[in-house]
């Protein structure tokens, strides 16, 4: 079961793009595709959208908790 199943988890933009470019991609949309995305789900990120638990779990794998909790706005649902 997933922990983060009861969280409203969205991604932090500004932070995803810094933390890209620090790594080497050259934007957010370039790790976000590494990551195994589609183009439409970076726009429905950067619109505000949720972003899913697998997604956060293949940030997590990749690249650690630092890294996770540095580009994801974690919200406890109600």
């Amino acid at each position: 079961m997933c922990p983060f199943k009861e969280m409203k988890m969205f991604l932090k933009i500004n932070a995803f793009e810094r933390f890209a470019k620090r790594n080497g991609y050259k934007n957010g949309y370039a790790l976000i595709k590494e990551l195994g995305c589609r183009a439409g789900t970076y726009t429905y990120l950067k619109d505000g959208g949720k972003i899913s638990p697998d997604l956060v779990a293949e940030i997590y794998n990749r690249f650690g908790d630092d890294a996770m909790f540095e580009v994801i706005d974690f919200e406890e649902a109600k």
